[in-house]
């Protein structure tokens, strides 16, 4: 291979990591934020249950 060639390979390989990663985090940040809106939907329905009452939805 000639060193045109590998330094062309790995730039692209760079970038597709870069990309990657940015994508990962973008997805875990989503997750995150899932995780909270849901957590706090199962603690209502928890106070809910606790209490009788419906004013927690």
């Amino acid at each position: 291979m000639k060193k045109n060639e590998k330094e062309y390979y790995e730039k692209v390989w760079n970038e597709i990591e870069e990309e990657l990663d940015r994508q990962h985090d973008s997805l875990w940040q989503e997750y995150q934020e899932y995780i909270e809106l849901y957590k706090w939907k199962l603690y209502r329905i928890y106070l809910e249950f606790l209490t009788g009452d419906e004013q927690y939805y």
